[in-house]
């Protein structure tokens, strides 16, 4: 019976202008259409097809099943019942029961509609009408992109009286649509949109927000493909906040971005000693950045202010001492580069006087270019200048060129030694103006020369235990000699006057980040790294000492000793501890902490202690203040979608609690909840920041609408 339906199939699409014909007992013409059933019945007088039992039918960009079908040839109709499947190009399904089509399929009706877009994702209806090749009205419709299990509602849908789908602009519109939670109606509204599944980013009004006592009400603008707004009003209980972000991207390389806020809010002063409430203050924060490439060069901004120093901290929870803008271009071509930048700088600290500080440098040009001396690149000679213009309110201004020309060799040996010796000279030039005459820097040109010789010697020793176990050991050592330091002081100008010795700087022969210092005298360092890597566990060791000449002077230590250590165990523990240490092995900062996980429990511990914070870290007064904080975050997983997590900060010995939160997360397939519940106190009344003790946070990602 198959290949006498294909026969009748053949002298039918032939009628019907289709050129056919037979490959391997199936029917295909020369447009890729193709029909195969188990049984076909062609009636000649009534210009009709009945075909029954697996029916598949491959028309255009279509491919269709049914348990039968009956086709129209004159009116183009196409009737398919029992268990009908469309599926088009974009891999999107559409099933019913009885379906009604017409027009090659781009007009019609079918009976309990349901197009499955993929992962998980259903709109059903119990009757679906089909306008045209890209329009859907549905009647007592569905949509939800969770996970459906038998007898069971989904964990929320969207169902909606009338539901209109345009596939060619990627948009469903509702109009009298519940959203319901488990099938239980959850709230009502007259029109709602969103774009289809994995559809381009759409306007509209976004899932709602709950966070720090405020409801947010995003709305979401594009204006263009490559441009967008989103528009949050933050509603409190007596103001307003409201937040807006915009972003621009004029090609793949280049971005522009706005994130902007502003709100009548409550701020405290300090009025003779008391703090006193003011009534609301216009208050507002704005940072935009833009970064563009072009050929070998990059070039951007970054622009960044606050309208007070409270505002950050007591409504978004945001510490930053201070805020930054500048606008820099950047060239890196191999081992050579140039940057020129200038930058502003606003102080949010509490001794941070605005007619005084918040300095300015316009312009700073940094550059390095190396020039190889031999073919493997082994000899260099490398010139780098770092030149700037910097300028205070309080009327200091500083012209600084800093030349520094380094000739560099790189050695190694048949028997594995690396050696690098480098000679380097620093030619540093200040010319300092203070508009205050008793200031001894008023008007002064200052010079300085800084020579100095370095090698570095390594010697790096692998060797494996096994095939899946091995153990690297490198010694290595760095010495300096240089100049001694003849009145530095007058240096000072920008940078502060220590530095934090660690693992990454103690092989470097000026560990001072910034501008002004450098390090002087005869410099000796050297120290020992270490790695086991085994089956199930895997550490890594550094051990060093760094040894200085010149100790005239309150600016270096004669002796310091540093160490890290690291090591984790089958991926449920991770411990680590650093520590830096005077002469004697006293503490100078100790760190320790790590990670203790299982399948459900995962624990985050860090203890930090800083002793002797003046001497070591402000140049004071010498004395022996220290610090000691505990941070630790606990999270549990009580069932595959619920999680707690509770984390605190705290000082001690006397434990006066500095922050905590406690957060519970439920993350499904199609949605993720989370409840937070943040104290806050750290304050600051000369600032205008107080304690924050918040109510619950909550926040709500729903898939394909906003996850």
């Amino acid at each position: 019976m198959k290949i006498f339906g294909n026969l009748l199939i053949i002298i039918i699409i032939f009628l019907s202008c289709f050129g056919v014909a037979v490959a391997d007992g199936q029917l295909i013409n020369k447009q890729s259409n193709f029909i195969s059933t188990d049984y076909v019945e062609y009636n000649q007088l009534e210009q009709l097809i009945y075909a029954d039992g697996n029916v598949q039918i491959i028309l255009d960009d279509y491919f269709i099943t049914a348990n039968s079908l009956i086709y129209d040839i004159e009116q183009d109709q196409l009737w398919a019942k029992g268990d009908v499947r469309i599926h088009d190009k974009q891999n999107k399904v559409i099933l019913g029961e009885v379906v009604i089509l017409k027009d090659k399929l781009k007009e019609g009706v079918i009976s309990d509609f349901i197009l499955y877009f993929g992962d998980n994702t259903l709109l059903v209806s119990k009757l679906a009408e089909r306008i045209n090749k890209d329009l859907f009205r549905l009647h007592n419709s569905s949509f939800t992109p969770c996970k459906i299990l038998c007898n069971q509602k989904p964990i929320w849908q969207i169902s909606a009286r009338d539901t209109e789908l345009e596939l060619s602009k990627n948009k469903m519109v509702y109009k009298h649509l519940f959203f319901e939670v488990y099938g239980v109606p959850f709230f009502y509204l007259p029109y709602f949109s969103h774009p289809t599944p994995k559809a381009k980013a759409e306007s509209g009004i976004l899932v709602p927000i709950i966070e720090n006592k405020s409801l947010g009400i995003p709305v979401y603008y594009r204006a263009k493909p490559n441009l967008d707004f989103t528009l949050t009003p933050r509603i409190f209980a007596k103001y307003n906040i409201y937040e807006l972000e915009a972003r621009y991207k004029p090609n793949k390389s280049d971005y522009i971005s706005l994130e902007a806020n502003y709100g009548k809010v409550p701020y405290k002063t300090q009025n003779r000693g008391t703090i006193t409430k003011n009534t609301n203050l216009n208050s507002y924060y704005i940072l935009s950045k833009g970064s563009f490439t072009e050929d070998i060069y990059k070039y951007g901004f970054r622009l960044e202010h606050v309208s007070d120093k409270a505002y950050l901290k007591n409504y978004y929870q945001n510490y930053t001492p201070y805020l930054f803008s500048k606008v820099y271009l950047e060239s890196v071509n191999n081992y050579n580069y140039l940057l020129a930048e200038g930058m502003n700088f606003e102080g949010l600290g509490a001794v941070n006087d605005k007619k005084i500080t918040n300095p300015s440098v316009l312009p700073r040009i940094k550059t390095k270019n190396v020039i190889a001396l031999n073919e493997d690149e082994t000899s260099n000679v490398v010139i780098e200048n770092d030149s700037l213009i910097y300028k205070e309110h309080g009327g200091i201004e500083l012209n600084r060129i800093s030349v520094q020309l380094a000739i560099e060799n790189k050695l190694l040996t048949s028997s594995g030694h690396l050696f690098e010796v480098t000679l380097r000279d620093r030619n540093d030039a200040y010319f300092a103006t203070n508009l205050n005459a008793n200031d001894p820097r008023d008007k002064k040109l200052l010079t300085r020369t800084i020579p100095e010789i370095q090698n570095i010697w390594r010697f790096p020793l692998a060797g494996s235990i096994s095939e899946k176990d091995s153990v690297t050991v490198e010694p290595i050592i760095s010495a300096t000699v240089g100049r001694k330091r003849n009145s530095n002081k007058k240096f000072a100008f920008i940078d502060p006057t220590t530095y934090e010795l660690s693992q990454n700087n103690i092989f470097y022969s000026n560990r001072y980040s910034g501008i002004d210092f450098h390090e002087f005298g005869n410099r000796l360092s050297y120290g020992c790294s270490a790695t086991i890597a085994l089956e199930q566990w895997y550490s890594d060791l550094f051990l060093g000492q760094k040894y200085n000449t010149n100790i005239n002077g309150e600016f270096v230590h004669h002796i310091e000793n540093i160490g890290a250590f690291s090591t984790s165990f089958s991926d449920n523990i991770e411990l680590f501890y650093k520590f830096r240490k005077t002469k004697n092995f006293n503490p100078i900062t100790d760190e320790f902490g790590g990670t203790l996980s299982t399948k459900k429990l995962k624990f985050t511990f860090e203890l930090t202690r800083i002793m002797n914070v003046w001497q070591n870290y402000f140049m004071g007064n010498i004395n022996n203040s220290k610090i000691q904080q505990l941070y630790y975050n606990l999270s549990y997983k009580l069932t595959d979608n619920w999680e707690a997590t509770f984390d605190m900060r705290l000082n001690l010995p006397k434990k006066p609690i500095l922050s905590k939160s406690i957060k519970v997360t439920y993350l499904n397939d199609c949605v993720i909840i989370s409840a937070k519940v943040s104290d806050d106190y750290m304050a600051d009344n000369k600032r205008g920041i107080k304690k924050t003790i918040s109510l619950p946070t909550i926040s709500i990602g729903l898939k394909v609408l906003n996850m």
